[in-house]
């Protein structure tokens, strides 16, 4: 027993010269654990793939083969997977992309892919000089393209849904304002159209495009000169305590008399003075004693008269919007249009659509109905008459609504329709409507029911 004990101490000490000749036993390194994901891509450097804690940039090289796909490798971290077909392979020129990850046991979680190209924004022809007098349509389009996905990020690393465009003044490179641009599609490709508002000083400015964080110059010259005075058409809504109001304009001088004209058939016109407040904007105070109603509004300079300018890329003016609206509540329904369906007529959009409408008329055949626009929020209430009110007599004449309507806009605005009964003689009326438990103020206008 002493000889195995002996031998056992003999071999103990000989393993522990042993590990002190050999030296210590290196010690593994830490391993890096994935949290969440981590992804990679044929082609790109790791330093481009960056991983936020709800986003996944890409940033591509000049030389990219992959065109517009990308196979990503992707190792989910412990207990996280997805099943996006995104995983496989995805295109991404122009589309929102997101990533979800779903897991038993730890909290989901989506990432938004941001793919930004070496060269994100293209211009399809060299940058020219634009000639620009400053109006309603004063607006340049410009051939560009934005390449990677609908959106991007800035330097920082905050998303961006829309590129901006800044103008600096050529002479002192100073900014002197910022465009929001909007992205048009035509038979001759993409472009960027940029319209200018009625403040900007005339001068010679550059443009350069924001998009994220890559800028692109537009053009090195934009000569902007002044125009012809021209002012908004007065279609306000306004509440009965509320006075104050401004219009909007182009090249308004700021030596000048204004004035603004509002009335109707109830009442006599008032003459309002206007103040000057920038080289795109006038304001005025209503009188505190004008009554609630429906108003036309005719604008005067020096004792001209100054016709509005018509806004041809929207479609307001034919929805009762050249009127000067008065209320008593912000819910308080509004009369717009009284028409026929025999006056019906059409115009044509911008994007060449041709879309019908019922312009106003206050001359009234017996033959058809009346149909009536009235404007409204909220449910379809389940009282809509229309009331004639006898301007003589006073006597008046309710019209319940049965059923019957005219669509205009793809039914987006939708006009009642009232046969006339026959015990309503023919003459000259008020008019307004009963909407659930609502009343509309008096139309503008007298209507006239002819035999």
């Amino acid at each position: 027993m002493k000889r195995i004990l002996s031998l056992t101490l003999l071999l103990a000490l000989l393993f522990q010269q042993c590990r002190k000749k050999d030296g210590p036993i290196p010690q593994t390194g830490p391993i890096e654990e994935i949290d969440v994901i981590d992804i990679s891509v044929d082609g790109v450097e790791s330093k481009d793939v960056i991983v936020e804690k709800d986003l996944i940039v890409i940033h591509l090289p000049e030389n990219y083969a992959g065109g517009d796909f990308i196979k990503p490798h992707i190792t989910f971290g412990t207990g996280y997977s997805s099943r996006s077909e995104l995983v496989k392979g995805f295109s991404f020129e122009g589309k929102e992309l997101s990533l979800p990850l779903e897991s038993a046991t730890r909290n989901p979680r989506t990432f938004q892919i941001i793919v930004i190209p070496h060269k994100s924004v293209t211009l399809t022809e060299p940058a020219r000089d634009h000639q620009v007098v400053l109006g309603p349509d004063a607006a340049i389009a410009v051939p560009a393209s934005f390449g990677g996905t609908r959106f991007t990020v800035n330097d920082s690393g905050a998303i961006v849904q829309h590129p901006v465009v800044v103008l600096k003044n050529q002479s002192t490179g100073a900014i002197a304002h910022w465009l929001y641009p909007t992205e048009k599609h035509s038979e001759d490709g993409q472009k960027l159209s940029l319209a200018f508002p009625p403040t900007i000083p005339a001068g010679t400015y550059t443009a350069e495009v924001i998009w994220g964080a890559k800028t692109e110059v537009l053009s090195r010259s934009i000569t902007i000169q002044p125009g012809a005075l021209q002012l908004q058409t007065p279609r306000w809504q306004m509440l009965q305590s509320t006075r104050y109001f401004e219009l909007s304009g182009y090249n308004i001088p700021k030596d000048g008399k204004y004035e603004m004209t509002i009335g109707n058939d109830h009442a006599a016109s008032l003459r309002i003075p206007l103040q000057f407040k920038n080289a795109g904007a006038l304001s005025g105070e209503l009188p505190a004693d004008l009554p609630t109603g429906n108003y036309k509004a005719i604008y005067w300079k020096d004792g001209k008269v100054v016709e509005p300018y018509d806004d041809k890329t929207g479609v307001e003016k034919y929805m009762g919007e050249d009127q000067f609206y008065i209320k008593k509540a912000t819910d308080q329904p509004v009369l717009r249009i009284l028409s026929q369906p025999s006056r019906r007529k059409s115009f044509v959009t911008e994007m060449g659509v041709r879309l019908g409408y019922f312009p106003s008329f206050v001359d009234v055949s017996r033959s058809e109905p009346i149909i009536a626009y009235r404007q409204r929020s909220g449910a379809f209430p389940d009282r809509n008459d229309l009331v004639l009110v006898d301007a003589q007599s006073k006597k008046e004449y309710i019209m319940s609504y049965q059923g019957n309507f005219y669509p205009i806009f793809d039914g987006f605005i939708v006009f009642l329709a009232y046969e006339i009964p026959n015990d309503v003689p023919a003459g000259k009326y008020e008019a307004y409507m009963i909407t659930g438990n609502d009343k509309t103020e008096k139309y503008g206008q007298f209507i006239h029911i002819m035999d």
